[in-house]
């Protein structure tokens, strides 16, 4: 007990000697005469005001911008040292004996067949990639165009009787028919819109329900096919024997002509924007560079073309499919 006394004492001093040794400040503010006596005199010293104003803001139209991006013409694919390797030859022909053929278009199926087109007969002609022949299917027409739409559907133009029709590339029914006030020859598809060479010197832009979107007004009153890119649009002229360039509003970039192209009947593109283009007249293949200012001829008729009207390029597998009017087709693998 004596111990806890002496500690409380203890404590108790410490306590207090800290106490004692802590300082008490005071704080005292002196405040200018002048503030005072102005406080006085002044019974306001501001006001705080809210006003209403119409924003000012600077919004740019999206259309006008659109209108103003040019399109950057690809700097790669030069032509110099593009080869083709033959990979097979073969006779198209149909199950019906003596038809009449005229080959005048051909594309390449996500299923690796050939379709050709044969303009004496209502009919397609399905090939396999070795050059079978597996079906003769009969259409409404006959017809002009076709060409590939997505991995299951196809388009195909039927000329003078002025439609067009959209099917199943594997059962081949008509999904769509869409009716032409003129004839429609060639045709292409980007991007959900079908490219239709339609009337004189135009274009037809329609989406795949057949709502007309626009017409191009283009260079060529003489054009029977064309083929686009992505960002461009090329056509064949086979009076002027001249290549056209346009962007996809018609807008024309270049002309091609050559001494070497005579009737060119229809052409294709690979993804360096390089035309590939044939020659009825003078039997030959002739690449033209995404630029035009280059020009090729990378086959002729000593190579086995023979009045070339139809060809279409795979980017995929990059295969060039080439076919006669007479009914002798040939794949080639670019090098």
């Amino acid at each position: 007990m004596y111990q806890g006394i002496r500690l409380i004492v203890s404590e108790t001093k410490s306590i207090k000697d800290s106490i004692d040794a802590s300082k008490d400040y005071e704080l005292k503010v002196d405040i200018n005469s002048r503030i005072t006596k102005l406080s006085k005199e002044v019974q306001v010293f501001g006001q705080i005001k809210v006003t209403e104003n119409i924003p000012n803001l600077h919004f740019r139209d999206t259309k006008i911008e659109q209108a103003q991006i040019s399109i950057t013409v690809p700097t790669s694919g030069n032509i110099s040292n593009i080869q083709l390797q033959l990979i097979k030859r073969f006779r198209i022909s149909m199950k019906e004996k003596n038809v009449e053929m005229n080959i005048t278009g051909c594309v390449m199926l996500s299923n690796g067949h050939l379709l050709m087109a044969n303009s004496a007969s209502k009919s397609l002609m399905e090939y396999s990639n070795t050059g079978e022949h597996i079906n003769d299917i009969p259409i409404s027409q006959f017809p002009s165009s076709i060409a590939v739409i997505d991995s299951y559907r196809i388009v195909v133009t039927y000329g003078s009787a002025s439609f067009l029709e959209i099917m199943n590339n594997d059962t081949f029914q008509v999904e769509k028919k869409i009716s032409f006030p003129k004839s429609c020859w060639g045709v292409s598809h980007q991007n959900g819109r079908l490219y239709v060479v339609s009337g004189i010197a135009t274009i037809q832009v329609l989406d795949l329900s057949g709502r007309q979107l626009e017409t191009l007004k283009i260079a060529s009153n003489r054009v029977i096919n064309l083929t686009s890119s992505k960002n461009m649009i090329f056509y064949t002229d086979c009076n002027s024997n001249k290549v056209h360039c346009c962007l996809m509003n018609g807008d024309e970039l270049w002309q091609f002509e050559s001494k070497n192209i005579i009737y060119p009947f229809n052409a294709t593109v690979d993804n360096s924007d390089n035309v590939y283009v044939v020659s009825s007249t003078s039997y030959n293949l002739t690449i033209i560079q995404h630029d035009g200012k280059e020009s090729k001829t990378l086959l002729k008729e000593s190579d086995g073309l023979d009045r070339p009207q139809a060809l279409y390029y795979n980017n995929e597998k990059r295969t060039l499919l080439i076919c006669n009017k007479g009914g002798t087709a040939a794949l080639y693998r670019l090098d």
